[in-house]
């Protein structure tokens, strides 16, 4: 913390990026105070079973439940430090996309940023979802529910929609035919 409050010193926006573990109502309280312009915390899934599995020594309802309050003492309060959260892609989370972005919408986050994973092991490889031809992402209404009140800038990363996993997240049950140009 001593380091961010040095950087809000200079005027410029500083974004803080965490797992979330160690966030409290006293770490809370200090970057609303320093008046941090946004957190932006990891969550890689929407349920504890996909987001332990992947961050080990973790617990799911300890980061979700702080971010519940981060969002409740922002609104509270009126602070202006707006909430973040990434998702690292993967076949083993991206059908858990959908409650994530709903998971957003219900913490009022600001953005939710999606990342394809970067292997950092053999095992981590069969983890990628872009091998082969990479594609924009259209807008989906299953992905984008127009309905929700407030609804978080998505940032998805090119993906490949020929992958049985991404195909059934966007609701294509012939993956190809979501490709641009596809049939």
């Amino acid at each position: 913390l001593p380091m961010l409050r040095e950087a809000k010193r200079t005027g410029r926006r500083v974004e803080l990026i965490t797992n979330g573990a160690t966030l409290n109502r006293e770490i809370i309280a200090e970057l609303f105070g320093m008046k941090l312009d946004m957190l932006w915390v990891s969550l890689d899934g929407a349920d504890a079973t996909t987001y332990e599995g992947i961050r080990t020594d973790s617990d799911y309802t300890k980061v979700t439940d702080q971010l519940l309050q981060f969002s409740l003492a922002r609104i509270r309060g009126g602070h202006q430090t707006k909430l973040g959260l990434m998702f690292v892609a993967m076949k083993s989370n991206i059908h858990q996309l959908p409650q994530v972005i709903e998971l957003a919408n219900f913490l009022h986050a600001a953005e939710l940023k999606v990342t394809n994973v970067m292997p950092y092991s053999k095992e981590m490889t069969d983890e990628i979802l872009y091998r082969k031809r990479l594609y924009d992402l259209c807008y989906n209404e299953k992905l984008m529910d127009s309905s929700l009140e407030q609804c978080p800038v998505v940032q998805l990363p090119i993906m490949d929609f020929e992958q049985a996993e991404v195909g059934q997240v966007i609701g294509e049950t012939d993956a190809k035919a979501a490709a641009p140009g596809g049939e």
